[in-house]
Parts: structure tokens; C-alpha cells; sequence
């Protein structure tokens, strides 16, 4: 049996979910199932609903790296279920299922409460601006 993307997208509404606006989510969620909606609208309706079915994440941070809503994030899930070809689609249910089945096995709650870390960010290159006066750089100028 293939799986059904919106069912299993579903699934994570549902009660106990971490996502911020389960009932907005289900919404949506309908409204991508709708077959023959016009490429524009379903684009517009993908940016505008993207964050309703994500957990609200705090200033500063990022999903873990082992966090299921990074992996859903990444493989594009949400893009899909609006955008995606029939077979990107049974493969994104497919995968879904799959976490599914495997936290129901494991006796974990699903969807998992997201993970977090802090956002990892470049330092800012030295320019010497900041010198203290007296000091002799390395070079001798």
C-alpha cells in the first residue's frame, strides 16, 4: 500500500504535536490536496504556510542535527506536498511512515519534540582597528 502524503502529514497535527498552529496546519494541509489548483496559488500558499506546520523555534537556535524537523526541513517535505511530483510525494509519505512506524515500535511519541542548538556563526575576520596604542605588530611597521 503506498502511503498518502496528506495523511501522514496529518498525522503530525494531531494532538500533542509540538508544530505552532496544528488547526492552521490541517487547513493547509487540505487545501494542498486539492488537485489542478493553479502553480501560482499553490507556490504563494507553500510560502505563506510553511511555518504553521513547524514547531516555533527560539531566537538564535537551529534544529539539531539528529532532530526529526531538521530531516523534514531538509528533505523538503512541506515544498513537496505543495510543488512535488506524484512520485517525490510517495517517497516523502514513504519516509514519513517509516519515522512513524519506528517511534510507534520504540514507544517514543510522534512527532518528537524538536531539538535545539545555537546557531553557528563565522567570526568576524581581525582588521586590526581595534590595535591597542604601543603595540608593535609582528611585521615591525
Amino acid at each position: 500500500m503506498i502511503p498518502n502524503l496528506y495523511e501522514e502529514l496529518h498525522a503530525l497535527t494531531l494532538e500533542g504535536s509540538p508544530i505552532r498552529y496544528p488547526e492552521q496546519a490541517q487547513g493547509a494541509i487540505k487545501a494542498a490536496s486539492v488537485p489542478n489548483t493553479p502553480e501560482q496559488f499553490r507556490r504563494e500558499m507553500r510560502d505563506a504556510t510553511a511555518e504553521m506546520i513547524m514547531p516555533a523555534r527560539p531566537i538564535n537556535m537551529a534544529f539539531s542535527k539528529d532532530c526529526f524537523w531538521r530531516e523534514f526541513q531538509q528533505k523538503f517535505v512541506w515544498h513537496k506536498a505543495w510543488m512535488g511530483t506524484d512520485e517525490q510525494k510517495a517517497l516523502v509519505a514513504q519516509w514519513l511512515r517509516n519515522q512513524r512506524e519506528t517511534a510507534q515500535r520504540r514507544g517514543n511519541a510522534y512527532p518528537p519534540q524538536p531539538s535545539f542548538r545555537p546557531i553557528v556563526t563565522m567570526p568576524e575576520p581581525w582588521t586590526g582597528k581595534d590595535e591597542k596604542p604601543g603595540r608593535v605588530p609582528m611585521d615591525g611597521k
